[in-house]
C-alpha cells in the first residue's frame, strides 16, 4: 500500500469508505511527490498539511494495471476552514510479487547452515537470495513450492513458522522439516548464511 493511500485512509471517514466496482485502469507509479492532506481538527474544521507520498494514478499508456476505487476524504468547502467528507477516486498500486533470485538451491544438512553446504561445493552463500525465497513463500506459497521443486528441493507442502509451531528456533527460513515439509517465516526480516538448525 502506498504512503498516499495510507494517509488517505488515515484521514478518511471510516464508516463511509466504499470500494470501486472492480474496475481497472492503465496507470503509473509516482514516487516522492508532495501531497496536500486535509485533516479534521474539530467537528467541521480542518487544516491542510503537505506530506511526501508515493502513489499510482490512472494514465493512458501506463505500464501498470491499477484497481480503481472511491473513498471519502475530508475536503474544504470553500468557507474558511470548514470541511466535509467527499468522495474521491483513487488508483490502487498493484502489489509486486517477489521473485526468487537466480542461482543454485542447495539443501544443507541439519546443523551445518547454508555457509557449510555452499562452501563445501566452492560456492558462496547468498543471504539476499535466501530472504527473497522466504518472502516469495510468504506471498505465494504454491509458487515457492513449484520453484523449489523445479530446483530439486522436494517440498510436499509449505508452512509458515510464525503461525504454526513447526520451526526450531535459531534457523533461517526457508528450510525443510524432518517430515519433509518446507517452511518460511513471515516474521523473518533478514536471512543468515551462518545459522543452522541443530
Amino acid at each position: 500500500m502506498s504512503l498516499l493511500h495510507f494517509v488517505l485512509m488515515t484521514f478518511a471517514v471510516t464508516s463511509a469508505i466504499t470500494c470501486g466496482s472492480a474496475q481497472t485502469c492503465p496507470c503509473e507509479e509516482v514516487l516522492g511527490e508532495s501531497c496536500e492532506v486535509v485533516q479534521p481538527v474539530g467537528q467541521s474544521s480542518c487544516i491542510q498539511n503537505s506530506v511526501r507520498c508515493d502513489f499510482c494514478r490512472c494514465r493512458d499508456g501506463g505500464s501498470l494495471t491499477c484497481a480503481e476505487g472511491t473513498q471519502f476524504q475530508y475536503q474544504f468547502t470553500g468557507v474558511g476552514d470548514r470541511c466535509e467528507p467527499r468522495p474521491v477516486s483513487f488508483a490502487e498500486c498493484p502489489t509486486p510479487t517477489p521473485t526468487p533470485v537466480a542461482g543454485r538451491w542447495i539443501v544443507a544438512e541439519a546443523g551445518s547452515g547454508c555457509n557449510g553446504a555452499c562452501f563445501a561445493l566452492g560456492l558462496p552463500c547468498n543471504e539476499g537470495g535466501i530472504q527473497q525465497m522466504n518472502d516469495l513463500a510468504a506471498a505465494d506459497p504454491s509458487t515457492a513450492q513449484s520453484v523449489l521443486n523445479a530446483a530439486g528441493v522436494p517440498c510436499p507442502s509449505v508452512e509458515d513458522c510464525a503461525t504454526t509451531p513447526v520451526c526450531v528456533s535459531g534457523g533461517t527460513s526457508p528450510g525443510i522439516l524432518d517430515g519433509g515439509a518446507c517452511y518460511y517465516n513471515t516474521e523473518q526480516t533478514s536471512a543468515s548464511c551462518s545459522s543452522g538448525i541443530a
